[in-house]
C-alpha cells in the first residue's frame, strides 16, 4: 500500500508493536476495535489526511504521509490488535504519522517475534531518510503496526506501516525532514 489506500481489502486486525526504547512513551495501549468501515477516499494529499475532522478507517489502509490519533484509551498493555484508527490531516494536531509501509513476504506466518524483528529492522532504516537525523538522535519516536497471525492467515495481510510521533504528545504539520 503506497499510493491509495486498500478500501478492497477485507478487515484485518493489526498489531500494534512498539520500538523497545520508545514503548512506554508512545503510549500505545491494548485496544481491539471492531470491524472497520470502508475507507474513506483521500482529500488532499498535501495536508498528509483525509479530511479536515478524524475519520475512523481501516489500520490496514493506512498510507506513507497519513496522520492519525492514537488508539490507547481502552487499556495499557504495549501490544495489541488494532483494526480502525481515527485519521486526521497532518495540518492539524496529531499523535501518529506513517513515514513508511512494507510488505512481509510468504506464505505461512513467521512468527509474531520474526514479524517484529522485520518491522523493527526496517522501520529503524528507513527513520532517518524521512526525519534527516538517526533515530537515536531524535527527538522523535517511532514504533509501527504488523500484521498478526489472525490478519496474515485471515485476510492475506501482510502490511507493515512505521510510525512516528512525540513521545510525550502531539505533532502539528509533518515530521518528514524536520532533522530534529
Amino acid at each position: 500500500m503506497t499510493a491509495a489506500p486498500h478500501s478492497s481489502r477485507p478487515a484485518a486486525r493489526r498489531a500494534a508493536g512498539l520500538a523497545i526504547a520508545v514503548a512506554a512513551a508512545l503510549g500505545l495501549a491494548a485496544c481491539t476495535a471492531p470491524s472497520p468501515a470502508a475507507a474513506p477516499s483521500a482529500t488532499d494529499p498535501q495536508a498528509g489526511g483525509r479530511g479536515s475532522g478524524p475519520v475512523t478507517t481501516d489500520a490496514a489502509a493506512l498510507t506513507v504521509s497519513e496522520c492519525f490519533d492514537d488508539t490507547s484509551s481502552a487499556n495499557d498493555s504495549p501490544t495489541r490488535e488494532v483494526t480502525q484508527v481515527p485519521v486526521v490531516a497532518c495540518a492539524q494536531e496529531h499523535d501518529f504519522e506513517v513515514y513508511d509501509d512494507f510488505s512481509l513476504s510468504g506464505d505461512g506466518y513467521p512468527g509474531d517475534a520474526q514479524v517484529s524483528a522485520r518491522a523493527e529492522a526496517q522501520c529503524l532504516a528507513s527513520f532517518e531518510s524521512f526525519v534527516g537525523v538517526a533515530a537515536d538522535r531524535s527527538e522523535y519516536a517511532y514504533t509501527y503496526f504488523a500484521p498478526t497471525q489472525a490478519s496474515w492467515t485471515e485476510a492475506g495481510d501482510r502490511l507493515v506501516s512505521c510510525l512516528i510521533g512525540m513521545p510525550d504528545g502531539k505533532t502539528t504539520g509533518s515530521l518528514a525532514g524536520v532533522a530534529k
